[in-house]
């Protein structure tokens, strides 16, 4: 599920809204593409996956945040130092 667009967040928002979040349901996002919990923007930098990509935004970052503070993301991504 591609990320620039919101998905993961819209998905996790509603899962929240629905009363999904909680001890009896695990979460896991695999993305062998994804660079974590991080989007990369056009023409360099990133944004946290919790922010909301859409311009006026929603007001929900904080909640999208907690939200994914229990979310597994698994990429094949690994970062490398120079």
């Amino acid at each position: 599920m591609a990320e620039g667009y919101g998905y993961k967040r819209a998905l996790v928002l509603t899962a929240l809204d629905a009363g999904y979040f909680n001890n009896e349901y695990v979460y896991i996002m695999a993305d062998p593409n994804a660079n974590g919990f991080f989007v990369p923007l056009p023409g360099g930098g990133s944004r946290g996956i919790w922010v909301d990509p859409n311009t006026p935004g929603d007001g929900r970052d904080h909640e999208a945040l907690q939200a994914f503070l229990q979310v597994m993301a698994v990429s094949s991504e690994i970062e490398r130092s120079s």
